[in-house]
């Protein structure tokens, strides 16, 4: 049996990344850090910014267990206006499949 993977790798990345809001609807409250692309053995997600958005509880169900590709899609470009790069840059910083 495979160890389970450490899911985040840089704790100062996460911590800088927090927000007291929720990046996809907006509202306050209790957040978490999700990972777009996962960190784990068969994805090979990073803690960078381009990678790192913040979600309350609601929004991070949704984006699991909704339609995760175009969830996805749709975080890319909140962190694309985030970061001031094209939708196109963070697919390839992050690799997006």
């Amino acid at each position: 049996m495979f160890p389970k993977p450490k899911r985040i790798r840089d704790k100062q990345a996460i911590k800088k990344a927090r927000r007291e809001w929720c990046e996809y609807c907006g509202k306050g409250g209790w957040t978490q850090v999700h990972h777009i692309v996962a960190v784990g053995f068969a994805q090979r997600g990073h803690d960078i910014p381009e990678n790192l958005v913040v979600l309350c509880v609601r929004c991070h169900t949704r984006v699991h267990n909704w339609d995760p590709q175009r969830e996805k899609e749709k975080l890319v470009k909140i962190v694309a206006w985030r970061e001031g790069k094209t939708e196109e840059e963070i697919q390839k910083i992050i690799e997006v499949k």
